[in-house]
C-alpha cells in the first residue's frame, strides 16, 4: 500500500495520544472482496501471505480482559513514538527497513488493513443487538469510499471478550457465534463502522474490469477500561443522529428484561428494512402504539417512571397476532411496501370494520384474505405510485377483499 495511504488513514483518528501502527498486506492480489460472515474453517495463522507494512509505535494490554482476546505486546513506555518509522517494501520497489520478526496479531495502537487480516486467518461479525445498518446511509458510505477510500479506521473487540461479557455476536449472515465456534480470538466483532465495513464489501464484491479493491482499517479500543456496550453507545451516538431503532437498542441493551422481549427483539430486527412507524403498527395494531424517542429513552432509564414506561412500550398482548398477519401478507407482498405505514393501517382499519367479532378470528380472517392472494395481484399493489399512493394503495387493498372474501 503507498505510503499516503498509510499517512490518511492514521491522519484520520485522534487517537487520544496513544501509539500507533498501521499493518497492510501490501501486495492487493491476496485481499479478498468480501469476508465471509460463517465461514468457521479460518486460514492458517501462520502463512505469510505479504509484506506487512507498520507505522512503528507501543504495544499496551489487551481491552476489557487482561487475560483473553487477542495475544498483545505489553511495553511499559510512558511516550508513544512521535515520528514513527515505516517498515515493509514500498509499492514502488524501494526498499524500506524491516522488522526480523513479523507480527500475525493486532494489538492496542494497531490501526490493520483488511488484507492483513485475511491473510492471517481473521474473519469479522457483529453483536446482536446493533442498531439496523441504514439503507440510505450505506449507499452514501459507498460512494464515499469510491472515490476518497475508508478515511478512518472501524473498532473492534475480539469474539471471547464479548462472549465473557455475556453479549450475543453473530456473524454478518445472522448465524450464531458461540463458545463452539472455532478461533474465538481471530474473529473480530464490528463494534463501530459497521457501515463502512459492509461497504467495501460490497464494492469490492461488484469490482469492474480496472478497478481496484478498496481497503478498510481496523483497531482495538484505545481506552481499556470501557465495557463493550458502553464503547458501542459512546461510539454510535454521535456519528449519526439516533433514530427511533437506536433508541429501541439502547433499550434493549440497558434492560435485561427487554433484551428477552420476543415483541421488541422481533421489532429491532425489522427496522433494518421496515419503517419505524410501520413496525410498531405491525405489532400493536393500533395507530397510537408507536412508542416516542422520549419514551424510549426514559423506558432506558433507572428511575421509577422507567419501569412504568417499560411496561407500556412492551405489552405484547397483540404481538403473536400482530407478527401472523404481517406473516401472511409477507409470503405475497415484498418488504418494502409492508414497512409503509399505510399498510398496517389499512389491516388496523379492517380489524375496525370487524369489531364485532373477537379480536382473534378477525385476525383470522384478515389472514385467509391475504391466503388469496397472488404475486400477480401485489404487483399491482406495489406499483402503484405519485402523491395519493397511500390512498391509491388502500383503495386497492378494498377492491380486492371485497372481491376475494364474498
Amino acid at each position: 500500500m503507498e505510503k499516503h495511504l498509510i499517512n490518511e488513514a492514521v491522519s484520520t483518528l485522534d487517537l487520544q495520544g496513544s501509539n500507533v501502527k498501521v499493518k497492510s498486506a501490501v501486495e492487493d492480489k491476496d485481499l479478498q472482496a468480501s469476508v465471509s460472515a460463517c465461514d468457521t474453517q479460518q486460514p492458517s495463522s501462520e502463512a505469510d501471505k505479504g509484506t506487512p507494512v507498520q507505522v512503528n509505535g507501543n504495544d499496551t494490554t489487551s481491552p476489557n480482559k487482561g487475560e483473553t482476546g487477542m495475544e498483545t505486546d505489553k511495553e511499559n513506555t510512558n511516550e508513544p513514538t512521535r515520528n514513527p518509522q515505516v517498515y515493509g517494501e514500498a509499492k514502488d520497489g524501494h526498499a524500506k527497513k524491516t522488522k526480523s520478526k513479523e507480527k500475525n496479531r493486532l494489538t492496542i495502537g494497531d490501526i490493520v488493513a483488511l488484507s492483513f487480516l485475511i491473510n492471517r486467518g481473521y474473519s469479522f461479525g457483529k453483536l446482536k443487538i446493533n442498531r439496523a445498518r441504514n439503507q440510505a446511509a450505506l449507499k452514501k458510505k459507498i460512494a464515499s469510499i469510491k472515490s476518497y477510500g475508508v478515511i478512518s479506521p472501524c473498532l473492534v473487540v475480539t469474539a471471547r471478550d464479548c462472549l465473557e461479557a455475556g453479549l450475543e455476536i453473530i456473524w454478518f449472515d445472522g448465524k450464531a457465534i458461540t463458545w463452539d465456534t472455532p478461533n474465538l480470538d481471530r474473529i473480530l466483532i464490528v463494534i463501530d463502522g459497521e457501515h463502512r465495513h459492509v461497504a467495501v464489501q460490497q464494492i469490492n464484491s461488484s469490482l469492474k474490469s480496472g478497478e481496484e479493491k478498496k481497503e478498510c482499517y481496523y483497531y482495538l479500543p484505545i481506552v481499556n477500561t470501557v465495557p463493550i456496550l458502553e464503547l458501542l453507545r459512546q461510539s454510535n451516538v454521535v456519528t449519526r443522529p439516533w433514530g427511533g431503532s437506536d433508541f429501541l437498542t439502547s433499550l434493549i441493551m440497558s434492560n435485561e428484561e427487554a433484551a428477552k422481549n420476543e415483541m421488541l427483539l422481533w421489532v429491532q430486527s425489522k427496522l433494518e428494512k421496515l419503517g419505524d412507524t410501520a413496525t410498531w403498527e405491525w405489532v400493536k395494531l393500533n395507530k397510537l402504539g408507536v412508542p416516542s424517542r422520549t419514551k424510549l429513552i426514559k423506558a432506558a432509564g433507572t428511575d421509577e417512571k422507567a419501569e412504568t414506561t417499560y411496561k407500556e412500550i412492551s405489552d405484547s398482548s397483540k404481538f403473536e397476532r400482530g407478527k401472523s398477519i404481517y406473516d401472511a401478507f409477507a409470503r405475497t407482498f415484498a418488504e418494502s411496501i409492508l414497512g409503509c405505514k399505510f399498510f398496517p393501517e389499512w389491516v388496523i382499519g379492517k380489524l375496525d370494520e370487524l369489531d364485532y367479532m373477537p379480536g382473534p378470528e378477525a385476525a383470522k380472517k384478515i389472514i385467509e384474505f391475504a391466503s388469496r392472494l397472488t404475486r400477480s395481484d401485489a404487483d399491482k399493489v406495489e406499483k402503484i405510485k405519485g402523491a395519493d399512493r397511500a390512498q391509491n394503495v388502500r383503495n386497492a387493498l378494498d377492491a380486492l377483499y371485497n372481491e376475494r372474501m364474498k
